[in-house]
């Protein structure tokens, strides 16, 4: 079942939180359910789209062979940090922000730079829903980006619409979606990245320290949450480019889960400028 949300005021995309499909209620927002099959590939509909985006925007031509800009693979390093040391990061900036508008509810790209560390030595690109196409994006050139190519983060939060489940569950939770994940997208300057297990990340516990509301929590109708919260879980695929040539990129990522039998699918093409 794919499961289509409309909003009558802005908020976060969905925050992949354990047992999320009880909020969706929340902020306003009504629920639509079609049925178009397991596999949203075959949904015409979405077909249709992503050819309609593709003749929309000036792209590279999909090739065979080398990458000229290829993700670090296995135990390789960037500022001494693995990539599952980077997702960690990717994280605290994820949770960190203190507005409803961020980076995943830019639609244009002009806002990728929200809430991003001045100090940090890679730069972290945001999910969008089924399809997202960013055009206005700029990166320094000596940066590192960290591409959330489909994720789920279970976790702790202090709503009343939920149970408190243990650490264990959780992390159970994160597993049995992580399981789900199928149909996953990655492509750099239009070439496809087909070792993606190499950008697998297991269920991994973190902590964070929310700010005070507005927050991510708050935006998505959980109110009362700041300060130390977690344990959290996340699971899903990441990857690490290491600094780029100047010039303009196009990165292509996502992938399909399910939540109790309902499909979510990210997509996002992100035009980037090296600078």
């Amino acid at each position: 079942m794919l499961r289509t949300r409309t909003c009558s005021k802005r908020a976060f995309a969905p925050i992949r939180l354990a047992l999320y499909v009880l909020q969706l209620s929340a902020n306003g927002c009504t629920d639509t359910s079609s049925e178009p099959g397991t596999a949203p590939a075959n949904d015409t509909s979405t077909m249709e789209l992503d050819s309609a985006v593709d003749a929309s925007i000036e792209q590279p031509n999909l090739r065979s062979g080398q990458a000229t800009w290829s993700a670090l693979t296995g135990g390789q390093r960037h500022q001494g940090l693995t990539l599952a040391e980077w997702v960690l990061s990717w994280t605290h900036w994820y949770m960190s922000a203190n507005s409803c508008d961020t980076a995943e509810t830019d639609l244009d790209g002009s806002g990728c730079s929200l809430f991003q560390d001045p100090d940090s030595a890679a730069f972290f690109l945001a999910r969008g829903e089924y399809l997202t196409v960013r055009t206005r994006c700029h990166v320094s050139r000596n940066l590192a980006v960290v591409v959330p190519i489909v994720f789920f983060i279970a976790g702790l939060t202090p709503s009343p619409l939920m149970n408190s489940p243990s650490p264990a569950k959780l992390d159970e939770n994160a597993r049995e979606i992580a399981a789900t994940m199928r149909d996953i997208v990655f492509q750099v300057d239009g070439v496809e990245m087909l070792e993606i297990n190499h950008h697998r990340i297991d269920s991994t516990m973190f902590s964070e320290t929310i700010p005070s509301e507005p927050n991510r929590l708050s935006c998505e109708g959980n109110e009362g949450s700041s300060g130390s919260v977690g344990p959290f879980f996340i699971t899903g695929f990441f990857a690490l480019l290491p600094p780029g040539a100047v010039g303009r990129h196009v990165i292509t990522y996502g992938g399909t889960y399910s939540i109790n039998g309902i499909d979510v699918v990210d997509r996002v093409r992100a035009t980037i400028y090296i600078e």
